[in-house]
């Protein structure tokens, strides 16, 4: 990639994008930092001034500490504003300038404006956005701030401040366009590294044949459940004459039969209920909100008629059965994660026992 195309790159911040998540945590923390700044800092003037031959208005020092507590307050709770957090930044950043140009132009009108190009030069560096607004969002307030200027100041003094102005603002310009460059870096950074993070905590929660939950983790957020009183049904699915599926047509066609199981299980019952690989051919599900057997019974249905309809080329036609238990877990039937699985345990192998019965009467020889 050419230089430039890295610069159009950087501009448009394609970093950001990619990583809102992380920026809108640092600039928070960022707003919080600034807010307590700002507080300390009028303390710390109005303190001195009285030590001083300073003859600012006290109003102005009121008035910066409580842009100092918004700033902090919404840096702490920004979680709960609106999603496009960062135009919060640029509504706190404007209340600075405009109160250092008022500063600056109304109420010191024969002195150069070292306020307002203070504030310009550092209040931006802390926030993480697209290059192009921070850029244009300091271009436009040097404009409006010297057109401002020209107004109310003479000679000398107005000047200066043209010339002052402008030195400083693109000085701030190239302050933040090194400072993002940092903040961005850190960013991706810490979005890989969080990125990466995610994807291990999920992968040791996920059972990789089946991509359905595992043993560990799913059994802890059943228990969770249980003890929580969020009532539903448990079941338990037990994959039936799988040694003969694996003696006769090989291990890697039992496994696509878990396989077919599990995804009849997704298909079957709700995005947000638990859906547990237990271990070898024992699958568990515990269903929230599913409170009476006739809503159990409609999902088991569901689960029969879909791997009904699933033939594995590799089995010449034979079906894949299952065994299932289940068990209505409600405030009439108080019971712990122990008791639940034990009681739809032996439910679901008294239904294998009463299955391969039928199955040897209608095939004796077998």
């Amino acid at each position: 990639m050419s230089y430039w195309k890295k610069f159009v790159t950087f501009l448009r911040g394609e970093t950001i994008g990619r990583y809102r998540a992380v920026i809108e945590k640092r600039n928070a923390r960022a707003l919080q930092t600034m807010g307590m700044i700002n507080m300390m800092v009028s303390v710390t003037l109005f303190v001195l001034s009285n030590f001083t031959v300073m003859d600012t208005f006290i109003g102005v020092y009121i008035f910066f500490f409580a842009v100092g507590i918004v700033t902090f307050l919404i840096g702490r709770y920004m979680n709960r504003f609106l999603k496009k957090s960062n135009a919060l930044f640029y509504v706190l950043v404007e209340m600075y300038l405009i109160s250092g140009a008022f500063i600056s132009i109304f109420l010191r009108p024969e002195q150069i404006s070292v306020t307002f190009i203070v504030l310009l030069c550092v209040t931006l560096l802390v926030i993480v956005d697209r290059p192009y607004r921070v850029f244009a969002f300091i271009l436009l307030n040097i404009s409006g701030f010297l057109l401002l200027d020209m107004q109310v100041k003479k000679g000398y003094v107005l000047a200066a401040d043209l010339y002052y102005t402008t030195a400083f603002g693109l000085m701030a310009v190239v302050l933040n366009f090194f400072t993002l460059r940092e903040h961005m870096d850190s960013v991706e950074s810490i979005g890989r590294l969080e990125d990466y993070s995610e994807k291990v905590e999920l992968k040791s929660r996920i059972d990789q044949l089946t991509g359905i939950l595992n043993r560990g983790y799913g059994e802890e957020t059943m228990r969770r459940h249980i003890e929580a009183r969020d009532y539903g049904m448990f079941c338990i699915i037990d994959g039936d004459r799988f040694k003969h599926i694996n003696d006769t047509f090989g291990h890697a066609v039992g496994d696509k039969a878990l396989i077919a199981i599990a995804e009849g299980l997704k298909k079957t019952f709700r995005k947000d209920d638990i859906i547990t690989r237990m271990g070898g051919d024992e699958f568990a599900v515990y269903a929230p909100g599913v409170k009476t057997d006739e809503e159990a019974n409609a999902c088991i249905e569901r689960l029969r008629r879909y791997l009904c309809e699933q033939k594995l080329p590799e089995m010449n036609g034979e079906d894949i059965h299952i065994s299932i238990g289940q068990t209505i877990y409600n405030k009439e039937n108080p019971m712990t994660f122990e008791e639940l699985y034990t009681r739809t345990d032996a439910k679901m192998y008294l239904n294998k026992l009463n299955m391969h019965h039928e199955e040897l009467e209608e095939d004796p020889e077998n």
